[in-house]
């Protein structure tokens, strides 16, 4: 399951990741990746991000480029450590945008970007599909309306039971 956070705390990292961690890291993580979209505080241990943090802008809200739907491993995560597509293959979950499609597609490369599996967690499709959809429209909404913005999304497992998605993964998803 996913969270939404619109307050993250002030620290001396403003500088990186394309001020997408403007107001610091969330917390700290194996590797820190940052994209043009967005910036991703990665777990090595469950593939998956512990967090993804963007900044958006009423301008970029407003571009559109065109959706890729081809989603691919990471090669800034070593191969023994990256998500593939194979993981999620007949586990029944979907592939779930933390920085979502439709909300940095504001250029190419941000929008082939939003595809990496280090930007991917595993969703219920019910949730996938419907609330996070919405959820995801009406902070692009938000923005249009009101101007910028920064969000965290970040990651939540029910440890009380697990499954394993193609063999790498011992979690739940709720």
């Amino acid at each position: 399951m996913s969270l939404l956070l619109l307050f993250i705390p002030y620290s001396a990292f403003s500088w990186e990741c394309n001020g997408h961690v403007a107001f610091g890291l969330p917390r700290s993580v194996d590797q820190l990746l940052c994209h043009e979209g967005y910036a991703v505080g990665y777990d090595s241990e469950k593939k998956v991000p512990s967090w993804v943090a963007y900044h958006i802008t009423k301008e970029n809200v407003e571009k559109k480029y065109k959706r890729s739907n081809r989603f691919k491993e990471d090669a800034e995560i070593v191969e023994a450590h990256r998500a593939t597509l194979r993981d999620y293959k007949g586990s029944g979950y979907d592939r779930g945008h933390m920085a979502p499609a439709a909300t940095i597609d504001f250029s190419k490369s941000s929008m082939q970007e939003s595809f990496l599996m280090t930007n991917m967690t595993p969703q219920l499709p019910g949730l996938n599909r419907q609330g996070w959809r919405y959820l995801e429209a009406s902070v692009r909404d938000w923005v249009a309306d009101r101007g910028d913005l920064y969000v965290v999304t970040g990651v939540l497992f029910d440890c009380s039971a697990t499954i394993i998605l193609s063999g790498w993964a011992t979690f739940q998803v709720s």
